[in-house]
């Protein structure tokens, strides 16, 4: 069944209709040059995001914090998530971000891991009525080492197993992950890997530790190559966590998991990659 679903998503995705916003009557909030949407990685507490947020918020750029599924609820419907219920998930967040704005204010996304990877297939569905102008990805998981795509096959067999997470405790979600989990994740990747073109008119911004683990930095380098038309940037930042012992290279949200001196480089190209900020939307 899975590997039916599977087959299922990654042929019909590309022929879903584009949903449509639906207006609200909140009144806009004023006074913001900006909206970004920041999407968390897999397992990942999304409240960690916050500490990106505020580098946002301070900047008059007005921050929505999305919500993946299976990282709100139960952990019963963690193990039945899929990739297009991410990109539904996304849709819902970035209507939310639109409405939230006056009419024309420009969007971002901040996407990290598999908040990019969602973004992306977001993108592929519903781009045209979104004024997203920029893309920030933080260890987008686009590309992973062979590795990493054992759960995948693991899901084949024993599809209701979760395999332990050993991610920090003060950031993930659960202390284990359904290995479907990881086949949604697969799936998405499959979506985009063949439109890659379809891209080309957003500029994105994509920072990484070269040492990461759970994402490929030659294989994203060597994309990058592959598609010169992409307006994609890839920068390598070497993480030094403050406060723990565990150094986990992939897990790069704020300031105690990439250390000073990489928080410092990643506030800069961050500020560099969305200049000239667009004048403030007050009125």
């Amino acid at each position: 069944m899975n590997i039916l679903a599977s087959l299922i998503f990654f042929f019909t995705l590309p022929l879903l209709i584009a949903k449509e916003c639906i207006p609200t009557n909140q009144t806009p909030i004023t006074g913001y040059k900006a909206g970004v949407l920041l999407l968390h990685g897999l397992n990942l507490k999304p409240e960690k995001m916050g500490f990106l947020a505020d580098w946002f918020k301070d900047r008059k750029i007005y921050p929505i914090i999305g919500h993946l599924h299976g990282h709100r609820g139960t952990y019963e419907s963690f193990k039945k998530v899929s990739s297009k219920q991410w990109v539904d998930d996304v849709f819902q967040d970035a209507c939310r971000l639109k409405y939230s704005l006056p009419p024309q204010t420009p969007l971002y996304a901040l996407g990290y891991s598999l908040g990019a990877l969602s973004f992306l297939n977001f993108l592929k569905a519903h781009k045209k009525q979104f004024l997203f102008k920029k893309m920030i990805f933080l260890a987008p998981a686009i590309k992973i080492p062979w590795y990493a795509k054992i759960p995948e096959l693991m899901a084949f067999i024993a599809p209701s197993f979760s395999l332990p997470s050993f991610n920090l405790e003060q950031y993930r979600l659960y202390n284990s992950t359904p290995l479907q989990a990881y086949t949604a994740m697969g799936d998405a990747r499959k979506s985009i890997d063949q439109n890659w073109q379809s891209f080309k008119s957003i500029p994105a911004l994509i920072v990484m530790d070269p040492k990461d683990k759970l994402v490929n930095y030659q294989e994203i380098k060597r994309l990058l190559k592959r598609y010169p038309e992409l307006p994609w940037t890839l920068h390598p930042v070497e993480t030094n966590p403050v406060g723990t012992k565990d150094h986990i290279h992939h897990l790069i949200i704020d300031q105690n998991t990439l250390g000073f001196n990489a928080w410092k480089q990643l506030q800069e190209l961050m500020h560099v990659f969305l200049a000239p900020y667009p004048a403030n939307k007050s009125h």
